[in-house]
């Protein structure tokens, strides 16, 4: 998987594996350069849970409101 620019917010898919199964969400998240970090008040990434998938931020809210436009 390719990672994003240092310390440029993504939102991402996050997944974790626990006793009752699988559960994925998705968070904004950023890589310090060395491993993917959560922002402040999140314990993301403290029990093993994997970045599955991101998109930079800036990407998705761009995506987001081109689509809302094209709806109206």
């Amino acid at each position: 998987m390719n990672l994003p620019n240092e310390l440029e917010p993504v939102l991402s898919v996050i997944t974790a594996i626990k006793e009752l199964g699988s559960s994925s969400w998705y968070e904004v998240v950023y890589y310090n350069g060395f491993k993917w970090c959560a922002y402040a008040g999140s314990d993301t990434f403290m029990d093993g849970e994997v970045v599955s998938y991101w998109v930079y931020a800036k990407d998705a809210i761009n995506n987001s409101l081109t689509n809302s436009e094209t709806e109206k």
